[in-house]
């Protein structure tokens, strides 16, 4: 690998697309714990200049990235392996200053100076600069919010995004800015920052020169640690080791990293097995909320995690511990899987995954349906597996299953009946 230590200034300001892969969890920084964090290192790193005090660039994080070999787009292009949520906040920051430079000063250079931290030139020839216009191509949840954030004056970001929220039943002037701001990260993100920003440029004086050196500490005064991936260096292995001042990575997110780094690795179609298989599991659209938290026992997980669990349980046959999800996974698919590609292993899980949505909402009138809402009222989630293997084994035949859903479903009818004799 290549380590190089880039200003904010060196990793942007030249000809360059960071893509986020499709698999790539969605932008999650919060203003608590992480961007006022951010916003207070760079008021810091401020002070630091305007008292004369001796600079030293502030590390910001590490990030990993990966040379991508392509012949689509005539600019350096890099897969983001770690560090892209580092890279978006910072790109909605200088976006944000940009907006209020632009409402304070109105400097045309100014302007243009920070949009080239934003955006590529048009190079002679280029056929395909809208899709390489961005120095950033976030994940396609976050990409288009995104794009029409950096694009856009703020006038005209409050007039798609913000303004209709005061649509919204209950909602006046004095809450609509909070509830866009609440409605998505990103759009969190750019308005936090823009207010930060716009309330401190307020209470100065000198307006020229408090934003030179704002320029200057966004340019100059944040530092990055760039690991630059080499063709025989093991994206995964650095990605799992990876940590820094970033939103903690959950057992899922690093099986999703893991499963999708092997598909690029064999050269698989990424985009159409995402779509295929794993769209569902990161939508926050979709009707099943594979995120949302629920419980079993003393434990407090999303749907998700449970899932796996329950999963591998039928593969390893042996009890999954729920802080070793992610490791459970890479033993099961280096020592006892037979999938002969990524997508062959996506399209089981993706099997196993409709049963249990079915088990965890049942909505029906079946044998199934009936045993899974029984399972639900007595709060047990032990026999969950067995349910999996026995749905998902294509040799035991429709009319077998609903026998056993049927058996299963009296006998714990008895055993709640039982229950309301001794009461």
């Amino acid at each position: 690998m290549n380590l190089n230590k880039p200003i904010l200034e060196e990793l942007f300001n030249k000809q360059i697309r960071f893509i986020i892969p499709v698999f790539q969890r969605h932008y999650v920084w919060t203003e608590q714990e992480q961007l006022q964090p951010l916003w207070d290192d760079f008021l810091n790193k401020y002070r630091e200049r305007i008292n004369k005090q001796k600079i030293h660039p502030h590390y910001t994080g590490s990030i990993v990235l990966y040379h991508e070999n392509t012949t689509t787009s005539t600019l350096s292009t890099y897969s983001v392996i770690d560090g892209q949520q580092r890279l978006t906040s910072f790109q909605i920051f200088i976006t944000a200053f940009r907006e209020v430079c632009r409402k304070k000063l109105g400097d045309v250079c100014l302007i243009g100076e920070l949009n080239k931290l934003l955006f590529n030139e048009k190079s002679y020839g280029d056929e395909n600069y809208e899709i390489q216009k961005f120095k950033l191509e976030p994940t396609k949840f976050n990409k288009e919010i995104f794009q029409t954030i950096v694009s856009n004056p703020y006038d005209d970001v409050d007039r798609l995004l913000i303004q209709p929220f005061l649509q919204q039943p209950g909602v006046g002037y004095k809450t609509y800015r909070q509830r866009a701001k609440n409605s998505n990260r990103l759009l969190g993100a750019y308005l936090f920052f823009f207010d930060k920003i716009n309330e401190f440029i307020e209470e100065e004086e000198n307006l020229n020169e408090v934003i030179k050196q704002f320029l200057w500490v966004l340019k100059r005064d944040f530092q990055f640690v760039e690991i630059g991936l080499l063709q025989q260096d093991d994206p995964q292995m650095i990605f799992e080791t990876m940590n820094g001042r970033g939103a903690k990575l959950t057992e899922t997110d690093l099986i999703r990293n893991y499963i999708f780094m092997r598909a690029n690795s064999n050269q698989e179609n990424l985009d159409q097995i995402y779509e295929d298989y794993w769209d569902e599991f990161d939508d926050p659209s979709s009707a099943f909320k594979w995120h949302d938290q629920t419980s079993r026992g003393r434990y407090y997980e999303s749907y998700l995690q449970f899932f796996m669990i329950d999963y591998l349980t039928i593969k390893l046959m042996s009890d999954v511990r729920y802080d070793q999800v992610f490791y459970q996974y890479k033993s099961f698919i280096i020592n006892n899987s037979c999938f002969d590609s990524v997508k062959d292993e996506l399209r089981e899980l993706n099997k196993y995954s409709q049963i249990y949505k079915r088990l965890s909402v049942p909505k029906g009138t079946s044998s199934f349906d009936k045993l899974a809402k029984r399972l639900i009222d007595m709060g047990i989630s032990t026999v969950n597996p067995l349910i999996l293997y026995v749905e998902g084994d294509d040799q035991i035949s429709i009319e077998n299953k609903n026998k056993i859903s049927f058996q299963h479903h009296a006998f714990f009818l008895l055993i709640q009946l039982s229950r309301c004799g001794e009461q």
